[in-house]
């Protein structure tokens, strides 16, 4: 068994890179078992609803979905900024849309303001 540390503190922790890191851990690890754990199951949760969203094109209330089944409670709200509020989803691989939800979220993480054709937020 090997351990790899991710530190996600919080909504603070929810960053591009974060979600780049987990998918590739989880990528590594191929079809062995994988433990990923938090205090809560929050930050596990939100990270992995983020990862639905970010790298596998699910949209936001499927990417909530699955990050409730890994655990997500509180960051519900900060993810769903984060997101946007796509809620016209991202229908599979459509690259282009992947990549403006992407330029969105790292907008966010600067804070700059974006908009979509949907409705203009805070990125």
């Amino acid at each position: 068994m090997s351990y790899h540390s991710l530190p996600v503190d919080g909504a603070a922790g929810l960053s591009l890179k974060n979600v780049k890191a987990l998918d590739q851990l989880l990528k590594q690890a191929g079809d062995e078992k994988v433990f990923l754990h938090c205090a809560s199951g929050n930050r596990v949760g939100a990270l992995m609803a983020l990862r639905s969203a970010l790298i596998y094109g699910e949209n936001t209330e499927a990417a909530i979905a699955q990050g409730k089944a890994w655990g997500l409670t509180r960051l519900e709200p900060e993810l769903k900024r984060l997101m946007g509020g796509f809620s016209w989803g991202l229908g599979g691989f459509n690259l282009a849309l992947v990549g403006l939800l992407l330029y969105r979220f790292q907008a966010a993480q600067s804070g700059f303001t974006c908009s979509s054709p949907r409705r203009d937020s805070a990125w």
